[in-house]
């Protein structure tokens, strides 16, 4: 694989993730019983819009696919547990930044 993935396989990679994002955050929304990683961001998403999740799922799926180029399925399981939980940090920081700016 190229050192430098191209902007059309990034594009297809962040769309791919940006579904996976998203339904990780509904899980979560509709878990009762859930997982202390993700336990704080599940009382939030709880109040988010499914446009706000929308949005977060992109931004996490951008931050996601940035941190793993050139190639996700090279990242070990440990180290993607923890991406994807800084991927929602960063998803999250984003969006209040949009809405305060807004």
């Amino acid at each position: 694989m190229p050192k430098r993935t191209s902007k059309k396989v990034k594009d297809a990679m962040t769309t791919l993730f940006e579904e996976t994002f998203y339904q990780i955050m509904i899980a979560m929304v509709k878990a009762e019983p859930y997982e202390a990683e993700y336990g704080g961001f599940q009382e939030a998403a709880r109040k988010l819009t499914k446009a706000q999740l929308r949005r977060i799922s992109r931004y996490a799926a951008e931050y996601y696919v940035r941190e793993t180029n050139p190639s996700p399925g090279k990242v070990p399981p440990d180290r993607v547990s923890t991406l994807k939980r800084k991927a929602i940090a960063n998803a999250l920081s984003r969006l209040a930044e949009d809405e305060a700016n807004q």
